[in-house]
């Protein structure tokens, strides 16, 4: 093998696990931003932030074929966010068809 060829093969090496640190580090911000506003809630707010999070962190890691770690985490994200969502539409809901009467 030239050392040309092999230059390229340690230049793409060392960058594709750049990439990958950089997607994991993107997943685990995502994470952690919906997890910290699943517990905070905010009036529904956090919920929403939280379910969106977790929807961008699955993207991600289904992009990156399972290299990528966080499944339990973006679980929580939407479960607690969408726990969060589900007490707070009905009321939501119910205060808007009291207005409009």
């Amino acid at each position: 093998m030239s050392a040309g060829a092999q230059f390229w093969r340690g230049y793409a090496a060392k960058h594709m696990t750049l990439r990958n640190d950089n997607s994991q580090f993107e997943v685990d911000r995502l994470l952690r931003r919906g997890i910290f506003f699943s517990i905070l809630w905010l009036m529904g707010v956090g919920s929403i932030i939280a379910v969106i999070s977790g929807l961008k962190a699955q993207r991600l890691i289904r992009q990156s074929s399972g290299s990528l770690k966080g499944r339990g985490r973006v679980w929580w994200c939407l479960v607690v966010g969408g726990l969060g969502l589900a007490f707070w539409l009905p009321i939501f809901v119910i205060g808007i068809l009291n207005h409009l009467r």
